[in-house]
């Protein structure tokens, strides 16, 4: 069993973390550019390291939610457990439904036949638009600023150098 004394440990850690970002942030703005990219650099390994650790974490979690406590619930014959921690866990079924791409249509057609229409919604993706504004830009052309809000944001890119 995973020790209790391990797990409070690494919740320090988080919370370390969390107070040596706050640090940076306070500091940062007022020394120079070069330790403020040097901010960027730690923050940003941490932020690596962090997003790391949590794809880990939600693949053992997601690994528990959908094989592991299902299984076991299902062998006790019970749907709740209150834990001596204070949670309790509970499982029950959820449906989830969606449309392949290649039924699009013809589940499009079934929806309104069936007075489901409402469910049908026209989007256009945010990444292939803004490719779309920049394009247009090159072209010596914009997008209507009275349809369409456009932004230019700095991004910061980092190279390890060898």
């Amino acid at each position: 069993m995973v020790n209790e004394l391990k797990f409070n440990s690494i919740s320090q850690k988080v919370n370390d973390i969390s107070d040596a970002l706050s640090i940076i942030k306070e500091s940062g703005p007022t020394t120079s550019a070069s330790n403020c990219a040097e901010y960027y650099r730690m923050v940003r390994e941490m932020h690596d390291s962090i997003d790391e650790l949590k794809k880990k974490a939600y693949d053992v979690m997601n690994y528990y939610a959908m094989d592991i406590l299902p299984k076991l619930f299902d062998q006790e014959n019970v749907s709740t457990i209150t834990l001596t921690s204070g949670y309790r866990v509970t499982i029950r079924d959820t449906l989830r439904a969606s449309i392949s791409a290649e039924n699009k249509p013809a589940a499009y057609q079934w929806l309104m036949n069936n007075d489901l229409g409402d469910l049908i919604t026209e989007t256009v993706n945010a990444s292939s638009l803004s490719a779309t504004a920049r394009h247009l830009i090159e072209e010596g052309r914009q997008l209507p600023d009275d349809l369409f809000k456009t932004v230019l944001l700095p991004q910061v890119s980092m190279t390890k150098v060898k």
